[in-house]
């Protein structure tokens, strides 16, 4: 993602009216009409521009990057196999059960 709110309220809202517009106009101007709207209102939902990804620009507050390597090592932890006996959950009996 590297379009901001604002961004994608911009490209749905010019989207939709050039969407619209190519809808009730008829002129040659049409197909170019429709791409443009429908550019819009694509990247608008998927929050994504070619673009802006390829001069390296973003208006997303958030930051998405993928870890590497060494810092998703370390970040997991061991989980010891087979688990300790007192992990394995037992079935709760009521106390009178081992009177019997």
């Amino acid at each position: 993602m590297n379009l901001g709110l604002n961004d994608r309220v911009v490209r749905l809202v010019s989207g939709l009216g050039l969407v619209t517009f190519d809808y009730l106009a008829s002129a040659n101007w049409e197909f170019i009409l429709l791409l443009f709207g429908a550019w819009g209102v694509l990247t608008s939902a998927f929050g994504f521009c070619p673009f802006y990804r390829i001069i390296g620009h973003t208006t997303c507050p958030t930051n998405f990057t993928v870890p590497r390597k060494n810092e998703i090592d370390s970040m997991t932890i061991a989980i010891p196999w087979p688990p300790p006996m007192h992990a394995v959950a037992t079935p709760y009996l009521p106390p009178d059960l081992f009177n019997s």
